[in-house]
């Protein structure tokens, strides 16, 4: 009798594994996005003059924009320069949102949208190598984070050093070491620095800790090092984070307080000590490029800042016309929007050297009706889906207690897999998770988790099967059940590569589906007890 259930266990939980791990993530960093097969090719409208002789971008990994805000060591970079929130792209992790900082595009267009192993859509091009091309040599320091320099996309030839060591001790060897002349109207330098210490304290102890207030300090003193090594009337400084913490920590979800990054630029031609609106983390490529006199990334679906410049009306507009051109053609290509209709007059407009503010609007409005149409779509196929597959999850359970095969022999044995999932749940609650993907941890602290999650569901089915007398069909029952109740689930999260899954069924998808292997190991159990000793006689059912 053990061994239908044996196998009903294996398959389901070798059904459960093949989804997350062959379907669900290749479809979160995958090539399969709206930009997959389009074409893209750089602006025909002229670059202008850099704004100044280098350029240096220092990110901040998971500082606030209400910690910057904030802290004294951050006050001279907001008294005497421009400073903004910079909304994060969900999902809110460091991959995607530095990506979208080098490439101008969302994790929806870019397909990066873990950390972890960064594929995305091959071809995409980006800051770094827009840069390069442009004659500006590429320099890049990684004070904790090893995957930054791919992250950032250096050229091979860039100079990359990684180390917390490197990046604290070598910034006055750098500053010395000579750079490539570059070609007329370009920067000499761009410098791209992570500093992760911030990042690493809201992990550990979260944003109101005072572990991560003093990381945020320790960042502000670092900043405040780079600004006084660089010369105001030359350089140009940006600073950015690519997402916050929520208050006990993580990241990763929708919710506003994981998304509040913020965006800080200082030096040349830089207006003091203004406060701008927000912008999202993909207007941060074209900002850097226009500031480098370096071409538009020709995949860019962002739009620059020249907000945080000082300028007049004629030099807004001929500085955003290449920018605008770019953008606005390659968005319209992708997916055209009624505004794309009002795309040509204001392009005319910035010939004519006016209507920068508003051009830089347009392309705003572009990316949010880009957005809002790729969201509905995707909401309408999730519902969907979630439709099919719950009808699918009904069909194969009913299916699966024809004949009594897995009918449960008493009423009890009915509750037995709801009494799995909410011990499963209440565990994982327990221990700090929630419908979210901010408290989702490191692969390997989660499956540690989840392993106490199973283990005390475990126990507790065991102990009830042993009570409440189940039987083997009780224990089929249970891990067909646990099996169909996942389907929804599955049919609206990687279903489709195209469509990033919403936030809690996502996030459900990660945390609850080891709760499949649970339920057979369960399972199992029962069978074991039901074995050494069998149910009592039920009137009108057998074993």
């Amino acid at each position: 009798m053990l061994a239908p259930v044996a196998l009903v266990a294996a398959s389901t939980s070798a059904a459960a594994t093949f989804w997350v791990m062959r379907v669900v993530l290749p479809a979160w960093n995958t090539p399969h996005t709206i930009l997959e097969g389009v074409v893209h090719a750089p602006s025909d409208t002229p670059r202008q003059p850099a704004l100044a002789r280098r350029v240096t971008f220092v990110v901040v990994d998971g500082l606030s924009f209400e910690h910057a805000r904030a802290i004294e060591e951050l006050a001279p970079l907001r008294d005497e320069g421009a400073f903004r929130q910079l909304v994060a792209h969900y999902p809110t992790y460091t991959g995607p949102n530095i990506t979208a900082m080098m490439t101008g595009l969302s994790p929806r267009e870019s397909g990066v949208r873990l950390n972890g192993v960064e594929t995305g859509v091959p071809g995409i091009d980006d800051v770094a190598h827009a840069a390069w091309d442009a004659g500006v040599f590429v320099r890049v320091r990684s004070r904790t984070y090893a995957e930054f320099d791919a992250l950032a996309r250096a050229p091979r030839q860039a100079d990359v050093k990684r180390g917390r060591l490197q990046v604290v001790f070598d910034w006055e060897v750098d500053r010395a070491r000579p750079t490539p002349t570059a070609r007329p109207g370009t920067a000499t330098l761009l410098e791209l620095i992570y500093f992760g210490d911030v990042d690493e304290a809201g992990h550990r102890e979260g944003a109101r800790s005072e572990r991560y207030a003093k990381a945020a300090r320790d960042a502000g003193h670092y900043v405040q090092r780079v600004m006084r090594e660089l010369d105001p009337a030359e350089d140009l400084l940006f600073v950015a984070s690519d997402h916050a913490h929520r208050t006990a920590g993580g990241h990763g979800g929708a919710e506003p307080d994981v998304d509040d990054a913020f965006f800080a630029a200082w030096g040349r031609g830089v207006r003091r000590g203004v406060e701008l609106p927000a912008r999202p983390m993909r207007d941060v490529a074209s900002t850097i490029t226009v500031a480098l006199g370096a071409r538009t990334p020709s995949s860019n679906l962002g739009a620059p800042m020249l907000d945080v410049f000082d300028l007049d009306e004629a030099r807004a507009a001929e500085l955003a016309a290449e920018p605008f051109d770019q953008a606005s053609r390659f968005g319209c290509t992708v997916h055209p929007t009624a505004s794309c209709a009002d795309v040509e007059a204001a392009r005319a407009a910035l010939h004519r050297g006016a209507g920068a503010a508003d051009a830089i609007a347009l392309l705003g409005t572009l990316a949010v009706q880009r957005d809002a149409g790729a969201s509905d779509r995707e909401a309408d196929d999730a519902l969907k889906r979630a439709a099919a597959g719950t009808s699918v999850g009904a069909l194969f359970l009913a299916l699966s207690q024809a004949g009594g095969f897995a009918r449960p022999r008493s009423r009890s044995g009915y509750l037995a897999p709801l009494l799995l999932a909410v011990t499963y749940a209440a565990t994982l609650f327990a221990l700090g998770y929630r419908p979210t993907l901010s408290t989702m941890r490191q692969t390997e602290d989660f499956m540690i988790d989840a392993g106490k999650a199973a283990g005390v569901a475990l126990a507790i089915m065991l102990f009830a099967a042993w009570r409440l007398r189940w039987g083997v069909r009780d224990a089929l029952f249970t891990s067909l059940a646990a099996f169909a109740a996942m389907i929804p689930f599955w049919s609206m999260v990687g279903a489709s590569p195209s469509a990033l899954g919403p936030p809690v069924a996502s996030a459900l998808v990660f945390m609850v589906s080891p709760m499949v292997l649970a339920a057979g190991l369960a399972a199992i159990g029962i069978a074991l007890i039901a074995t050494a000793r069998p149910p009592r006689a039920s009137a009108g059912h057998g074993r």
